[in-house]
């Protein structure tokens, strides 16, 4: 049986869209589900369980009269129904009062997309409740896996030349249960604080396609956990002032840009663990991102313009922020760093109007790889202490580049390029060291990126399961009434097949054909603990290579419930066969949450082209998904053992089970041990944008069996996982802004590998690791950019080829290890904080460059040569300083000295080392290793007749061998 759809009339106008109900839709039961026919397009078809200006809720649509209890009312009825959408059609709702949207429930409107048409229509919510109380309780508060979405919300007595204090638009519920809360496709036009998540606890927060003005905050985040995302969320002034919703003169424009830029903050962070954001812009705010608490997180493609900060990072935890493909300016500062743990930047462009591009007052390790430093009027970098890196970065005008003020411990200034010659002003007295002629570093990907919208099924038919004889009551054998209604959309030439809020219990399989989709009430992502629509199979307990729970044809796919394993057990697993298999092409899975089982979603059986999995989650025991023979996009995708223990109440489970948290250290070990998370074969073009593991024996692994995959991942994290990524065939993979924490390694990379893979600007930590890589294999590996913390665990390269620039340690020990069967293993760059040094064993195949600390208290040399420029004996940089001085020399300085001093200069170079205590003897290196006593012995001038790059390294030794002084660093450039 069909159920009608409910349809707009298109000819009715009284200034908004005034709804008519096709005949056979005016019998149809208050809440009962139906499709909605917008005014504007969506992605997905829209299915409702309930529409607000229906009878018995009756809401007014006309912005006259207060509608807040007749949409709470509706609200409530669904939730109690079992969760579902409640529709607003398009019209103003005004609302005197507040709104809670209750678990498993979606607030939905009629919503066109201000980047198609500024001009705000549809569904417009305007609340007036608040009014001058900024702590009062917001207009919605929103509950465990409920969502907003397709709407915007206007506050029609905020004026922009007279602005007054509002509470929250939009924050969490203090209830149990802190997951999933999602906002998609809305529209904040005015409101003076966005969205507000925590203080309360939260965790797996998403915001989507987020567009507005908020006034004095736009989004807050506090007690974030595990994780949060922002993906494509712009705010600025011009999304009111072209809102349609505001009596424009140029007086109120000029006010409303005036408060932003001295009041405003876009993104707000007090404590957040493990936030990914993407796509991100932010205009004309007085601070585009303020992070001032205990968080780490990272960022991809983030714009941030016209205001005074674009990044102020205040504190960080031991983690920090990892930023790539960012452009960040501000007419104070590009980036205002006060942090004591580590901000790294890469490919970034920082300046605009600024003072500073960069200026950087904490204690911490700023780090910068392949940026550009744009636009200032002091000083592009400003660092007054802590460390810096800069590697590879452009400097685009003339003046002070780098400023490195007194308390500044360490620079590495590697490989810059300059407007003219280099101004580098070094008052510092730590281990700096300056060379510019170095190789190109190697850059990430700035291919754009467009996440694709969500299929649809072959029709707009709707076909309810209840109608087919679906029981929800956890005892009824469903199969052959879910069976019924997807063969009846398959007759149909395609539709939805709708399964409402409930338990149903399956001893059979499904098969869903092509053009349909098996779709629950869940509008957004979920948890299992929000209930909603649960498919519960007991059929193929023990068969581990048995037919799947439900296949997909090519073309169908499944949205928004949950799949439960009512009889498997955490401390006895049992095998199932997979809960999922894409039988060919163009398969899709929307926020469907696999609570437990023992096998995940298998896209490898059949070739999987064209494929899409958007959160994807769950806590499966032995693979979460497998991929291969085709290409396609997996976003978002979340897996925890947490799925296993928080289920709500009454929820079906083998007898004994014991639940909640409990659950989550035996579901860890088990699937530390057995558990492969994400798994790719043969993938061409592999796309993975803000997935999450955690508990796993290999969070992300490429496995193929013959070219391997080639592709992006952006923002990939592998927490508690034996191995965070692990490469055995790939063909070219570039991994960007990837979290590890790992006892095993942080990335494993072995045989057969023959590729190519480059992983940029990383973050891993723990204590446990015993490598933080271990790489084998007879390919070429890059590890560019990586904060390594509470650990010492070196790099092993066992075979092939690899390249190690810009890593941050933050205590000392040794940085790689180098088999026989290595072929070429360079060091860049690379760095441990405080007095900690780097240690590795040189050879033909291994050499090092500026790596660890040089020990030296007077700053390094450095020339600013032209290409092809001849170099005079002795040239370096302070030849060449604004102010002309030199620097002074450091109490207690060493009595030995080279000559020349570093910098770069015409081969043949010959270096002499004057002042040699006779009674010593002074040992050095070229390779950068530290010298010991086997290393050469200075007895005449060291000549340096082949061009390239070299680091000398000496130290003094006594008769005995003991170290008669520190250890100091000279670096050179041989034309």
């Amino acid at each position: 049986m069909r159920t009608t759809p409910y349809r707009y009339c298109p000819t009715a106008r009284l200034g908004f869209l005034n709804m008519v109900l096709l005949a056979p839709v005016c019998a149809a039961a208050a809440l009962a589900p139906r499709v909605i026919e917008t005014r504007f397009p969506t992605d997905d078809i829209v299915i409702a369980m309930a529409v607000v200006t229906e009878e018995p809720f009756g809401a007014q649509s006309d912005g006259t009269a207060d509608c807040t209890p007749a949409i709470q009312n509706a609200i409530d009825a669904v939730e109690k129904a079992g969760g579902g959408v409640v529709f607003l059609p398009a019209g103003r709702y005004l609302c005197r009062g507040n709104l809670h949207v209750k678990s498993a429930v979606t607030l939905r409107g009629d919503w066109n997309s201000p980047e198609q048409n500024p001009r705000v229509q549809g569904t417009i919510l305007m609340p007036t409740a608040g009014r001058g109380q900024e702590q009062g309780p917001p207009f919605i508060a929103m509950g465990c896996g409920s969502g907003i979405r397709n709407l915007s919300i206007w506050y029609p007595d905020q004026q922009p030349d007279a602005i007054v204090p509002y509470p929250w638009t939009v924050q969490i519920d203090t209830r149990r249960g802190a997951e999933n809360r999602t906002i998609h496709h809305v529209t904040l036009v005015n409101s003076y604080q966005g969205f507000r998540f925590g203080p309360h606890g939260d965790e797996l927060h998403t915001l989507r396609d987020v567009y507005g003005t908020p006034l004095f905050r736009g989004i807050r985040l506090d007690r974030t956990t595990d994780i949060g995302r922002l993906i494509h969320v712009r705010f600025g002034a011009d999304w009111w002032l072209r809102s349609g919703l505001m009596a424009h003169t140029e007086e109120r424009e000029q006010a409303l840009r005036q408060f932003l830029r001295a009041h405003g903050t876009a993104l707000f962070i007090d404590r957040s663990d493990w936030e990914y954001a993407f796509d991100l812009r932010f205009r004309g705010y007085a601070r585009g991102i303020h992070v001032k608490g205990f968080t780490n997180a990272v960022f991809y493609d983030v714009e941030i313009s016209g205001g005074a900060v674009a990044l102020q990072a205040d504190e960080l935890n031991h983690v920090g922020l990892a930023l790539t493909n960012c452009r960040l300016d501000g007419s104070v500062a590009g980036v205002l760093g006060r942090f004591r743990s580590v901000c790294q930047f890469n490919n970034c462009t920082l300046g605009g109007e600024a003072r500073t591009a960069a200026l950087l007052e904490g204690s911490g390790n700023a780090s910068f790889v392949n940026g550009a430093f744009a636009g200032w009027k002091d000083a592009g970098v400003d660092a007054t202490q802590g460390s810096v890196s800069i590697l590879g970065c452009a400097f685009k005008q003339a003046g002070t580049a780098i400023r490195l003020g007194p308390g500044v411990q360490r620079a590495h200034v590697l490989g810059n390029s300059f407007a003219g010659t280099p101004e580098i002003d070094v008052r510092s007295q730590g281990d700096v060291r300056v060379l510019h002629d170095l190789p190109t570093f190697r850059k990430p990907s700035t291919e754009p990126i467009d996440l694709p919208p969500d299929p649809r099924p072959a029709s707009a038919e709707l076909f309810n399961v209840s109608d087919h004889g679906a029981v929800p009551d956890a005892v009824t054998d469903n199969t052959k009434a879910f069976q019924a209604a997807l063969d009846a959309a398959r007759k149909a030439g395609g539709g939805t097949v709708f399964v409402p809020g409930g338990n149903y219990r399956f001893e059979g399989t499904l098969a869903v054909p092509t053009g349909v989709e098996l779709r629950g009430c869940f509008d957004v992502p979920h948890h299992t603990r929000s209930g909603g629509s649960t498919l519960m199979p007991v059929g193929g307990r023990g068969q581990e290579e048995g037919p799947p729970f439900i296949v997909l044809a090519p073309k169908s796919g499944l949205r928004g419930f949950t799949v439960w394993y009512p009889e498997q057990h955490i401390r006895n697993v049992t095998p199932y066969p997979w809960a999922v298999r894409g039988a060919g092409p163009g398969c899709w899975i929307l926020d469907v949450c696999l609570s437990n089982p023992y096998q995940g979603v298998d896209f490898a059986t059949h070739p999987s082209d064209g494929h899409l999995l958007r959160y994807l989650c769950g806590a499966p025991m032995r693979c979460g998904l497998r991929v291969d023979k085709g290409s396609g996009v997996v976003e978002c995708c979340h897996f925890n053992p947490h799925y296993w223990g928080r289920r709500p109440a009454g929820h079906p489970a083998p007898e004994g089970l014991a639940g909640g948290e409990a659950l989550i250290q035996p579901a860890i070990r088990y699937m530390q041990g057995h558990l492969d998370g994400l798994v790719f074969g043969d993938c061409p073009k592999t796309l993975q944008v803000n997935n999450f593991v955690l508990g796993c024996r290999h969070g992300l692994r490429f496995a193929g069996r013959a070219a391997g995959s080639s592709g992006r991942v952006i923002q990939h994290g592998s927490d508690a996982s034996t191995y965070g990524v692990a490469i055995e065939k790939a063909g070219n993979l570039e991994l960007v802004n990837t979290q590890m924490v790992s006892p095993g390694a942080a990335l494993l990379v072995t045989e057969p590998f023959a590729g190519k893979a480059a992983m940029f600007n990383a973050l891993s930590w723990g204590g446990r690791a015993r490598y933080t890589a271990s790489l084998a294999g007879k390919g070429d590996v890059l590890l560019q950019q990586w904060h390594c913390t509470r650990t010492v665990a070196p790099v092993d390269v066992r075979s092939g080829r690899a390249d190690i620039e810009a890593f941050h340690f933050d205590r000392g020990g040794t940085l790689a290890r180098a088999d026989k069967g290595v072929e070429k293993l360079t060091l860049t760059g690379n760095a441990a904080a405080g007095d900690h040094d780097f240690v590795f064993t040189p050879g033909p195949a291994v050499t090092g460059f500026c790596n660890g600390l040089g020990r030296r208290p007077a700053p390094m040399p450095s020339a600013g040569l032209a290409a092809n420029e001849p170099a005079p004996q002795g040239a370096d940089w302070r030849d060449r300083r604004p102010h002309g001085q030199d620097v002074p020399a450091a109490a207690g300085a060493h009595s030995i000295r080279a000559v020349p001093d570093g910098g770069l200069h015409a081969a043949p170079l010959s270096v002499l080392l004057e002042t040699v205590p006779k009674d010593l003897a002074l040992r050095y290196t070229l390779d950068g290793s530290p010298p010991g006593m086997t290393s050469a012995l200075y007895a005449q001038p060291i000549l340096l007749d082949q061009a390239g790059h070299y680091e000398l390294r000496f130290q003094p030794f006594d008769a005995e061998g003991n170290p008669a002084g520190a250890m100091e660093s000279r670096l050179f450039g041989v034309k």
